[in-house]
């Protein structure tokens, strides 16, 4: 038998791999794939979907200080016309933060396994070796000084170890009744939720952290939130990668807790910290705000200070 040529002309091209979609093209392509499920639909349906989103709520004949002030509360509405809606973020805000946080812990595990497969052991959990040294440390807590914050090392103990918060003025009412004569805990224990784990982590409080920490790095590495007052000053003399918004919110979690009606710091909006408002007078709200710190903060905890977990392995 002949072997039959094949002339190099006339061989098909090679297919290009397809280009992975930047996180950026993924947003942008949103609303594309949100409204393509609103394709097919019968009439009526399309009707009652139409109905529902923001355009079925517009009221005509407003007023110009109407018209305002329906603008400024649709802003914040997100239209739940379908099934889909949830995928649409408010105006000026988006899913990028979730992106990142999915990437860098993909890239943590994927990186930890080759790793492991070069040294010959499991590093599964995405830990850093340049973590390995918080390993059976106790995670920190920092808490902000002076008179005027809701949450000081006088009654921090109280909400973060005992989901209950007392005031101040209380405190310090308890202290003169001579109901409260030791000094309160620096120190709290507490149980993971099961998806992040089990047992439990041993947490410390401080709000003088330049003092017992000094220049010791490997112990800055331990802080794992810290409670802003809202302004600058607060971290100005922490060593170089925590002494600035930016750099201290990138590598710890920044919580601000408020009473409700407080006036929220102008400075504070530009970082990257998540808000608590606690409740002036219903104690029984102060659970619901201690459960929402904790799911947040095991949450950051298991992507950024995983060596500050218990092994579970």
């Amino acid at each position: 038998h002949k072997r039959s040529r094949v002339d190099p002309s006339m061989k098909s091209p090679q297919k290009k791999g397809k280009k992975a979609m930047t996180n950026e093209q993924v947003l942008d392509n949103l609303n594309v794939v949100v409204d393509k499920r609103l394709e097919g639909l019968s009439e009526m349906d399309q009707e009652i979907h139409q109905a529902l989103s923001a355009k079925g709520f517009e009221v005509p004949n407003l007023t110009p200080e109407g018209r305002k002030q329906v603008q400024e509360l649709t802003q914040l509405e997100i239209p739940v016309g379908n099934s889909a809606s949830i995928l649409r973020p408010a105006p000026g805000r988006d899913f990028r933060k979730a992106l990142e946080l999915y990437q860098e812990t993909m890239d943590r595990l994927k990186n930890a396994g080759k790793k492991g497969s070069k040294k010959g052991s499991s590093a599964a959990d995405g830990s850093s070796s340049k973590m390995q040294h918080l390993r059976g440390k106790r995670p920190i807590i920092i808490i902000p000084k002076g008179m005027k914050p809701p949450l000081t090392m006088l009654n921090a103990f109280e909400f973060f170890g005992n989901r209950k918060y007392l005031a101040r003025d209380k405190v310090l009412a308890l202290k003169r009744a001579g109901k409260q004569t030791s000094p309160p805990s620096t120190t709290f224990r507490h149980a993971l939720d099961a998806r992040n784990g089990k047992g439990t982590v041993e947490f410390e409080l401080m709000d003088n952290p330049k003092n017992k920490l000094g220049h010791d790095m490997k112990e800055w590495d331990r802080v794992v939130c810290v409670v802003s007052l809202g302004a600058a000053w607060q971290f100005k003399d922490w060593p170089q990668g925590f002494n600035n918004p930016v750099d201290l919110f990138g590598r710890t979690k920044g919580v601000f807790f408020s009473m409700e009606g407080d006036k929220i710091p102008a400075e504070l909006q530009k970082w990257r910290v998540q808000q608590f408002k606690l409740h002036r007078d219903k104690r029984g709200m102060d659970s619901v705000v201690w459960a929402s710190f904790w799911k947040n903060m095991e949450e950051f905890m298991a992507v950024k200070k995983r060596e500050l977990l218990p092994d579970n392995e």
